[in-house]
């Protein structure tokens, strides 16, 4: 049986993920390994850098090993295997150059331990828009950096002997997995130290964080030949993809067109829309981001993003920590079974509140309900721009385009019913596909181009066509508001 395969692996802030995907976009194989969460102190979230790169190693062996064994009794002709990245952003490693060997946990993206930094900026930048330098400071690069350069003698070391890399998971990855120190361009844009004109590291930015140019990885498009893994019995695999797991399921939906949006329920909810060639600056809470450039010579396509701290990570705080549910049936099943809240609203700010408030300061069968319900809410809030339009309009205006489509993945969107209550919520329509792991097939399809499987998007297009189930709102007008 010749076919061409393709490995994802997904290291996302629970778990690595390896999958297994043909040319047709079908899910054949995956394996999943936990990702420990250290909490030394209150407002900190760490992980293994070890433990993540051990991981991805065993996701990618262990889908070889599927890929190499029989089917029916006869062994599958595989033509083509090729390996796509996709990782949790924001997420940062300090390791030394000469060692390979990591300097501190990795800081991730939902530690606020600096927070307290951003109290400071708003101080010393008062004659500026004090909400976008909280927003900016505390959420991206800024925060883990301190983390690092400030509390860490092992950093400070390595970076006064010249021997310091510093970025986020994915060049850890290609460091461990391939010798190199690289970045795709849609992580590199979440630095806040690249210029989205030129995708290239801004001196300017780099002066004022006081990072060096040689701590960084170099740049690279999100779709070429990387190199070549060599696995545990001697074949060499190219590593041809990459995307932060965010812009991977954008590409997983095929939001390829201007206006396309989708909504991703995992540890967080993100929702992007492409916005096309050109990077839109919002006013409104939202976030300019690369999209992808899938290919050294193609262009770059731009996104504009909110972010919601806790989706699925509520779900866990259910079940570990209130012990009202066991499992996710249990809480689809409570949601299905309960048609209001009977009053209870669920604000899960564990984290604080990211877009559109970036209020981090905020912690915080009916609940079950109400937790629920939450995600919709949050999601309609990162789009609005006023108290009485949603968050289609408000993303409308900023691109300054009325026609949105709207798409959804992730492990909380297996709910019809909470998939029902966002369509309700926003007053449009929702299209969920039936084959809902998006994140790694972006990654494949990154890969498939970088190797020339797919020499354009329009190939991707006629070979992967999902089966979508739409759903339309029910409530009125007014019951969403």
């Amino acid at each position: 049986m010749a076919t061409d395969l393709f490995i994802s692996v997904d290291q996302g802030t629970t778990s690595t993920r390896g999958l297994l995907f043909n040319s047709k976009g079908e899910c054949l194989f995956t394996h999943q390994l936990p990702v420990t969460q250290y909490r030394p102190k209150p407002g900190y979230t760490e992980h293994d850098p070890v433990e993540i790169i051990n991981g991805v190693k065993k996701c990618i062996e262990e889908c070889v090993a599927f890929a190499d064994s029989p089917i029916k009794g006869t062994f599958r002709c595989v033509v083509r295997i090729a390996i796509g990245l996709t990782n949790q952003r924001e997420t940062t490693i300090a390791w030394d150059r000469l060692t390979g060997e990591p300097l501190y946990n990795a800081v991730v993206w939902l530690d606020t331990r600096t927070s307290h930094i951003v109290d400071n900026l708003i101080d010393v930048h008062k004659d500026k828009n004090a909400f976008l330098v909280k927003k900016i400071y505390a959420f991206y690069f800024e925060n883990n950096r301190n983390a690092y350069f400030n509390n860490v003698p092992k950093v400070k070391e390595a970076a006064k002997k010249g021997t310091l890399c510093f970025g986020t998971v994915d060049s850890w990855m290609f460091y461990k997995l391939l010798g190199r120190h690289i970045t795709d361009v849609s992580n590199a844009s979440r630095y806040f130290m690249m210029n989205l004109s030129t995708c290239s590291w801004d001196s300017e930015l780099c002066q004022t964080f006081g990072i060096k140019r040689e701590y960084l990885p170099e740049i690279v498009s999100s779709s070429e030949l990387y190199g070549y893994y060599e696995t545990n019995n001697g074949q060499r695999i190219p590593i041809a993809g990459c995307l932060g797991d965010q812009q991977a399921a954008l590409v997983g939906h095929q939001c390829f067109s201007v206006g396309s949006l989708k909504n991703t329920y995992g540890t967080g909810c993100f929702l992007l829309a492409n916005t096309g060639n050109v990077p839109v600056f919002s006013g409104k809470g939202l976030v300019a981001t690369v999209a992808y450039k899938l290919g050294p010579q193609e262009p770059v396509v731009y996104a504009i993003e909110g972010s919601i701290a806790i989706a699925g990570a509520g779900i866990n705080w259910l079940k570990q920590n209130l012990k009202i549910i066991e499992s996710e049936d249990d809480f689809n099943n409570a949601c299905s079974e309960t048609p209001s809240t009977e009053g209870v609203y669920f604000v899960p700010a564990f984290s604080g509140l990211f877009a559109p408030y970036w209020a981090l300061e905020a912690k915080g069968k009916h609940i079950i309900r109400a937790l629920m319900e939450s995600f919709a809410y949050q999601a309609r809030d990162v789009k609005q721009f006023k108290e009485s339009e949603k968050i289609v309009e408000v993303i409308k205006e900023e691109m300054n385009y009325d026609k949105i489509h709207f798409k959804v993945d992730g492990g909380v969107s297996n709910s019809d019913v909470c998939v029902q209550f966002q369509s309700d919520i926003l007053g449009t329509a929702v299209e969920r596909p039936k084959m809902r792991e998006s994140t790694g097939l972006g990654a494949a399809i990154a890969a498939g181009l970088g190797v020339g499987f797919w020499k354009n998007l329009t190939q991707v297009s006629n070979s992967i066509n999902p089966d979508i189930q739409v759903f339309t709102p029910k409530m009125s007008q007014e019951g969403s508001l």
